[in-house]
């Protein structure tokens, strides 16, 4: 399926191509190029912006999106070691991915909510290309030269060639959830539960780096991790004093976030500990300790807030009069980010998420702790607490009545990428960006 694009906006498209060769993917293993034509590592032949290379280089999950909008491949094989942005051999590909097996981020878990969209993907080297190419008169090196000279596809149905995979499951980890109660003191109100949460987990380490190894996620989400004890000693000290929260809160720091929100959707769907009917509001933390250089207004003094604006518009105006209250400046920024709060959601439970973005340490060794604005910290865990304490001793919350809505199917949080655009019908894991897939609620 040549490097297995479909841009019409740069006048090259594989895939409609093959439709209009009647060339059907469906369960067949598709054999493309990596990355798009291209003159070296940062010059694409193709007519992009400035000559630079293309999502279809960027974001390999752009063909995959493609690819299962145009039917359903048994597999997809990507010759590597052939583009110009990639370095490394195929063989020192296979040994830094042998390298990364002990990481805990590399490990595939149980995917209690995985998407079966996603075929089954392997880099391949040319050689092992070329015995699949054997009869077609190409090689796979003759075959992007061709491409690329005249930026036509070249796609061919192949005969008599067959793929066969097999992979092998690694042992189950096991991990778990930390929860902590604090029971309400209103006779009445204290069935309602409050649910404040953050996930503990991170990325584990790489073997493959030089110098540090360790992925020690301190603003992701050990900052979000660090405020849930923090209040939940607060609230503590309040009930010790006989000033004790009118509603029941249960702290609880997920496991397995990382992997797909995995500990918040056990709990959710599996082995809630407290009725998911008595489970008024969700307050989720992931990342509260550091600073997005893409913010809107470059502020290091705001807050990321996701919010459903259906199920939490009372939520939202709460938070906004504590902030007022607290007076500590901070800029409340709409957003969309995916964590545990999705699970919540996925039961129609109300939420509130807060978050600093996506930090220049995102998901690197370097997100230590000598990287957290302490004090911003402090101010985004204030106005947390605050609004927590308001939602837990206001008589009449005004929440909707979650039985009168439904759930319309479930879409990807906005990336950038094609899939921002597909309707799932299922919940779980994006197939194409990994990220997880948000409720599309409707009255």
């Amino acid at each position: 399926a040549g490097y297995g694009i479909a841009a019409d906006s740069l006048k090259y498209n594989d895939l409609k191509v093959m439709s209009g060769q009647k060339i059907p993917m469906d369960g067949k293993w598709v054999l493309i190029l990596a990355d798009e034509p291209l003159l070296n590592d940062s010059t694409s032949l193709l007519p992009t912006a400035n000559k630079k290379v293309s999502v279809w280089s960027r974001n390999f999950f752009a063909k995959m999106t493609a690819m299962i909008q145009a039917g359903k491949p048994a597999g997809v094989l990507v010759i590597s070691d052939l583009s110009p942005r990639q370095k490394l051999g195929i063989r020192q590909m296979a040994a830094q991915t042998l390298t990364q097996f002990d990481r805990i981020g590399t490990v595939v878990l149980k995917p209690v909510n995985s998407s079966s969209l996603l075929p089954p993907t392997y880099v391949v080297s040319s050689q092992f290309a070329d015995a699949i190419l054997k009869n077609t008169g190409y090689t796979s090196v003759s075959l992007q030269q061709a491409i690329n000279k005249n930026l036509k596809p070249i796609v061919m149905d192949i005969k008599d060639v067959e793929v066969i995979a097999k992979g092998e499951r690694f042992d189950e980890l096991k991990t778990e959830n930390v929860l902590g109660y604090i029971e309400g003191s209103d006779p009445v109100l204290k069935n309602e539960v409050i649910v404040v949460s953050a996930h503990y987990d991170h990325l584990g380490k790489n073997t493959s780096l030089n110098g540090d190894q360790i992925y020690n996620g301190a603003a992701d989400d050990g900052s979000g991790t660090a405020a849930v004890l923090a209040m939940a000693q607060a609230f503590m000290n309040a009930k010790n004093a006989g000033q004790g929260p009118k509603r029941s809160i249960l702290f609880f720091n997920t496991s397995g976030e990382e992997k797909g929100i995995l500990g918040s959707r056990f709990y959710t769907v599996d082995q809630p500990v407290i009725p998911l009917e008595r489970t008024i509001v969700n307050i989720n933390m992931d990342g509260v300790g550091g600073f997005d250089l893409k913010h809107p207004t470059q502020s290091k003094n705001y807050t990321y807030l996701v919010s459903s604006p259906i199920l939490s518009t009372s939520l939202v105006e709460i938070n906004s009069a504590m902030s007022k209250l607290i007076n500590d400046g901070l800029e409340i920024t709409p957003n969309a980010f995916p964590s545990d709060h999705i699970n919540f959601a996925n039961q129609l439970i109300p939420y509130l998420y807060y978050s600093s973005g996506l930090t220049e340490h995102y998901h690197k060794v370097s997100d230590e702790p000598q990287t957290i604005d302490y004090e911003h910290l402090a101010r985004v865990t204030r106005l947390v607490f605050a609004t927590t304490w308001t939602i837990a001793n206001k008589p009449n919350l005004n929440l909707p009545d979650r039985t009168k809505f439904k759930i319309n199917g479930y879409i990807c949080p906005p990336c950038n990428l094609p899939c921002d655009n597909i309707h799932f019908d299922k919940p779980g894991v994006c197939p194409v960006c990994q990220m997880a897939l948000t409720p599309n609620i409707v009255p």
